[in-house]
């Protein structure tokens, strides 16, 4: 929840969107309330709340992370993951999400980590389906740790 000082300051700034982290994130119920409350700040706008990937470590099973789906070898598990991330996302009033990332890592590292794999073909590869299958339930996509 938002707290009085806050929710001034933003109404001073009027900023057009938030990224929240896992410090922001306690549990399912409270999230919606804070997205909300921030809706609220300007009712006008329909702001950006974007969530960092690690953020959502108390309500993503471990089962969907991407390393976990890579280790599968199969693409309907990243199409599930992808739309049941779009649908939890959306229950949670967050509308963008700053994965998938990109960067090479070996498909057995922790899941944690959101790495698909360490083959940048099957990197793309399942990043791409993910995020189809995120934005085909309404929440965008933001990739970042773009290989060197």
């Amino acid at each position: 929840m938002l707290t009085g000082p806050e929710r001034e300051r933003f109404q001073r700034l009027n900023p057009s969107g938030y990224v929240l982290l896992e410090r922001n994130l306690e549990e399912p119920e409270q999230t919606r309330l804070l997205t909300d409350a921030l809706r609220e700040i300007d009712p006008g706008l329909d702001p950006i709340i974007a969530a960092d990937p690690h953020a959502l470590r108390s309500v993503l099973p471990e089962s969907l992370t991407p390393a976990a789906l890579a280790a599968t070898g199969k693409p309907a598990p990243v199409a599930d993951s992808g739309a049941f991330t779009g649908d939890l996302l959306r229950l949670l009033g967050i509308n963008l999400m700053l994965a998938p990332r990109l960067d090479l890592g070996d498909a057995g590292a922790a899941p944690s980590e959101w790495r698909w794999h360490a083959d940048p073909q099957r990197v793309i590869d399942h990043a791409g389906m993910w995020n189809r299958w995120l934005r085909k339930h309404k929440v965008r996509a933001a990739a970042a740790g773009f290989p060197a």
